[in-house]
């Protein structure tokens, strides 16, 4: 899963997020030019309660299904299963479910981008997404959203990207963390949007999970992080790093670095690495590259890597930013992503604790 769209601020880290979800598995699709198959596992999935064929799914006699590494559960649509690919569910047909979490502290921006259909369609249309509708919740659960999290705010729309057209729903529910839902089927797909509704009205939350919980999970481990203080851990495996007071920055003065693992994709192939991390790098929201600085194969923790770093301009605010991107390929499937970036001004302190984080990466 690439979360790299994920920037400083609360508002940047849910539009990215969005903006991200149109193509978890598609981006290795397009790379190797066949469709990508659903990566095994050693750990099975949790298995999902099976539900008679004529009770209904949101009824008291079936489970609702935890996602793994989240403090989510729901009840999926009929057909959906969870993912190995992200924190989420799929189908056959190509729909999807994708949970993402931030901080909490990030529901003091976002309130004012959620408040109506207007607010949310003018902050997501820059990403290519058109919220057209906001959706009231029916079926079974939604009288006692309340017990879950407050206030839920949900929008449905479209999205058109490279890789084709989509049909999505946003909602945003509030917890021991803001959690993200978001729905998305390829515009040709039939959507039940009675089910997809009961499936949002049934969103629970559970308390927060502990540090040492969410740190047990990650598929890596950072030996040495310098300067740098882990803010966030994101239920697909990111974890978020920034030097400075603030957790959430919506200015992006201060220093961050993103590590996130995409690892239920197939292998890269050699001859596409360097062309993969070159066009992620491109994909970086609201940033121009003016230069690339260096271009290199690197190995990273035994793997075949690429370095980048780039020096250019965050558009949103107009400020000159330096950028640097390391991607580690697996031959077991997938890559791992670190993107760090600074003003420049401020690169030149920040510069030692980036390469001491990407220096002790290991995977478990």
């Amino acid at each position: 899963m690439d979360v790299f769209h994920l920037r400083a601020g609360a508002l940047a880290l849910l539009l990215g997020a969005v903006a991200w979800f149109a193509s978890p598995l598609t981006l290795a699709q397009a790379q190797s030019g066949a469709e990508a198959e659903q990566a095994e596992t050693d750990q099975a999935a949790p298995e999902q309660a099976e539900t008679p064929a004529s009770a209904d799914p949101l009824e008291p006699t079936a489970s609702l299904v935890a996602i793994p590494g989240t403090i989510v559960a729901l009840a999926p649509p009929p057909g959906f299963e969870l993912s190995d690919a992200f924190s989420g569910f799929e189908s056959p047909d190509g729909a999807s479910i994708l949970v993402n979490e931030l901080p909490i502290a990030a529901a003091v921006e976002l309130d004012a981008v959620f408040a109506d259909l207007e607010s949310a369609a003018t902050a997501f249309a820059p990403r290519g997404v058109t919220l057209d509708r906001a959706i009231t919740l029916e079926g079974p659960g939604a009288d006692d959203l309340d017990l879950a999290a407050s206030d839920p705010k949900i929008y449905a729309g479209t999205q058109t990207l490279e890789l084709g057209s989509f049909q999505k729903w946003i909602g945003v529910y509030k917890g021991a963390s803001l959690v993200l839902v978001t729905f998305q089927a390829p515009s040709e797909t039939p959507v039940d949007e009675a089910a997809l509704s009961k499936a949002f009205a049934s969103v629970r939350l559970r308390a927060a999970l502990s540090e040492e919980e969410q740190t047990a999970a990650l598929p890596y481990e950072l030996s040495d992080t310098g300067d740098l203080r882990r803010v966030a851990i994101m239920p697909n495996g990111a974890s978020i790093y920034t030097i400075g007071p603030l957790d959430v920055d919506p200015s992006a003065l201060q220093p961050i670095l993103i590590v996130a693992p995409s690892l239920g994709q197939p292998p890269i192939l050699p001859e596409d690495r360097e062309q993969l991390s070159r066009q992620m790098l491109d994909d970086f929201p609201n940033f121009d590259i003016a230069e690339i600085e260096t271009a290199e194969e690197r190995e990273v923790d035994g793997a075949p890597g690429f370095f980048i770093q780039a020096l250019g301009r965050d558009t949103d605010r107009d400020q000159e930013m330096r950028v640097l991107q390391l991607t580690r390929f697996g031959a077991e499937g997938g890559y791992l992503r670190l993107v760090a970036q600074a003003p420049t001004e401020s690169w030149a302190e920040a510069e030692p604790s980036f390469t001491a984080l990407l220096g002790g990466l290991t995977m478990k």
